[in-house]
């Protein structure tokens, strides 16, 4: 996996990166680990932590603290809150690669007004807790959380 930073204090290094880290305390090698684990080693993800990017104070515990995008065929977008304690700031990228997972399989597909998954149509105004890919990052980002950093 590639990763390029703008805008802000975080790198995730790579096979064939580059990592930089300031001010944040996220070891590059474990997310070379989750990103090989999640078969991104091809993928291109430009992470960028942003002071706010949709919502204009700290998230609340149960918010979005992150969102992903992608923007080409093998070419990602992740956008993270800078004002998290150093385990949500883990958990919450950790949480985004697995959507860029499910993407890069063609699992999850974003639409305007609905995304599907698993060939399921998912409304956008399906609370965030019950939607089935949100389910899933929150599942494996969790044990890959605890196996990589408990």
């Amino acid at each position: 996996m590639k990763t390029t930073l703008i805008l802000a204090t975080l790198v995730l290094a790579s096979l064939s990166g580059v990592c930089k880290a300031q001010n944040v305390d996220l070891p590059a090698e474990v997310y070379n680990t989750v990103s090989h684990d999640l078969g991104l080693d091809t993928v291109d993800i430009n992470i960028k932590v942003r002071e706010a990017f949709f919502l204009k104070n700290m998230p609340a515990k149960d918010q979005p603290a992150a969102a992903t995008q992608k923007v080409g065929k093998k070419t990602y977008v992740i956008d993270i809150y800078y004002n998290l304690d150093t385990a949500r700031l883990r958990m919450a990228l950790i949480h985004e690669l697995v959507h860029v997972s499910q993407m890069q399989a063609g699992r999850m597909i974003v639409g305007n007004k609905y995304i599907m998954f698993d060939g399921e149509k998912i409304m956008k105004e399906m609370p965030y807790q019950v939607r089935p890919f949100e389910v899933e990052a929150m599942t494996i980002a969790d044990e890959l959380f605890n196996k990589y950093f408990l």
